[in-house]
């Protein structure tokens, strides 16, 4: 491995060079820079740092990292990966991600500190259990779980809610509407007759004020001339002929308001034809309004009907994912314990792992062991999950402080795991304490004042 820090602060130039495999303790005071080696390599392969803050200390930080199969220049702007940049920095980071693996798995696999080191150690079986299960990223089939009981929910929901509608339709269509008969051209044919009756009575009601008018004029000039004289001028004026004339009139009248009469009485039945037919018109519309909503819930019921079934189908299969996982989780978890106490054993012969989650080493259980030796198997196990990452490119196995704290038989014990380690694996100790350093027999690097210097 290759990692090159110019600057990455407090490192204004600092080159990092080992082999693939082996053991290297990087030692210093607190604060010269010693953990931001593997913070500087997060920054390269993720972007990100491991203390949740903005992984670049400022804007001109460059980092420069090679691996075997791979090399990675990086800025806060860009970023290249074998050489190559895609257009933006994040299409290139999905490509270095599917190489370098996720970097929830690698913090949990290939890096180790004190803290975590201690946490898993202090904690009962159960918490114990827990911390592995995070450990071997079993929350993502949790988080899948709860995803899937999720979308169960709203699949339950929206069946119950195409459940309604398709009710709803039924109701609807249950109610059956009255089929009335209606004919249309009877109608036009009807009101026809009905405006030329209509018209001739109004005809014939002027032709009998025309009629009134002239009987009127006739008894005026017949009262006028009754006495047989004109009242203006004195001259003797015959009244026989305005008599005949009214009584013309008044004969014309009695015709015309008879033929007046007979018309208006043929008005009424037309009248009353119209209207019944307008009555049948006006239930017919109601009739097709019926059927078009009749038309509309017919529709209606068949989409709520398709949307039911494919939301039921859709409820089927999570159910069956539902519990696909709830039966794989406890196999997986099984699985992954194998795997986890083969590696472990390896490193530590005798190390069992129990499904109940209660660590052995040879006939004592994890709580009948001593402080150092129950280190010395948090070191075994951590150092197996080591081995379980995602990664095509898994890089170094980090170890910062994990071996603090322990007796010096513990210590011992744990550099010879180590150094067993380091024949496969390239390890990287970080600590702040010359004795600990010492007693690991790697390549020693030392962090002074932002600079690497060997020996």
């Amino acid at each position: 491995m290759r990692l090159h820090l110019h600057p990455y602060a407090p490192h204004r130039d600092t080159r990092i060079e080992t082999a693939d495999a082996g053991l290297y303790v990087v030692s210093g005071l607190n604060g010269s820079g010693k953990s931001t080696l593997v913070e500087a390599y997060a920054a390269a392969c993720w972007g990100r740092s491991l203390r949740g803050a903005s992984a670049w200390r400022s804007e001109d930080c460059r980092i420069d990292l090679a691996l075997p199969g791979l090399t990675v220049e990086r800025t806060p702007n860009t970023l290249r990966v074998n050489g190559e940049a895609a257009l933006t920095p994040a299409k290139t980071q999905q490509r270095l991600a599917s190489i370098v693996g996720d970097f929830a798995t690698w913090q949990r696999t290939r890096v180790f500190d004190a803290d975590l080191t201690a946490r898993f150690g202090a904690s009962g079986d159960g918490e114990r259990k827990k911390l592995l299960e995070q450990l071997l990223g079993l929350e993502k089939l949790d988080a899948g779980l709860r995803r899937c009981r999720e979308d169960i929910r709203e699949a339950e929901r929206l069946c119950a809610t195409a459940e309604r509608s398709q009710s709803i339709a039924d109701a609807g269509l249950a109610e059956q509407p009255e089929y009335v008969a209606f004919d249309a051209q009877a109608l036009a044919r009807s009101a026809e007759l009905l405006r030329e009756a209509e018209q001739r009575a109004a005809e014939m009601a002027k032709e009998s004020g025309r009629l009134q008018q002239e009987k009127t004029a006739a008894d005026r000039a017949v009262e006028l001339f009754r006495s047989g004289h004109c009242p203006t001028c004195e001259q003797a004026v015959t009244v026989d002929r305005w008599l005949r004339v009214r009584d013309a009139a008044a004969q014309a009248l009695s015709a015309q308001t008879q033929a007046q009469r007979a018309a208006v009485q043929d008005v009424a039945p037309l009248l009353a034809q119209v209207r019944e037919l307008r009555a049948a018109q006006a239930a017919a519309e109601r009739a097709a309004q019926a059927e078009a909503r009749r038309a509309e819930l017919t529709a209606r019921r068949a989409e709520a009907l398709a949307q039911r079934t494919v939301h039921e189908t859709t409820l089927r299969r999570l159910r069956a994912v539902e519990a696909f996982i709830v039966q794989a989780r406890p196999k997986l978890l099984a699985s992954s314990l194998a795997l986890l106490q083969e590696a472990a054993s390896a490193w530590l012969p005798g190390l069992t792992i129990g499904e109940d989650m209660v660590v052995r080493h040879g006939p004592w259980t994890y709580k009948e062991l001593n402080e150092g030796h129950r280190r010395l198997c948090d070191m075994a196990v951590l150092l197996g999950l080591s081995g379980m990452g995602d990664a095509t490119v898994k890089g170094p196995v980090w170890l910062d402080g994990a071996q603090h704290g322990l007796d010096e038989d513990r210590q011992d014990a744990v550099a010879t795991l180590l150094e067993s380690v380091a024949q496969r694996e390239l390890v990287i100790v970080l600590t702040c304490v010359e004795e600990t350093a010492q007693r690991l027999r790697g390549t020693r690097i030392r962090i002074v004042d932002g600079t690497a210097r060997k020996g």
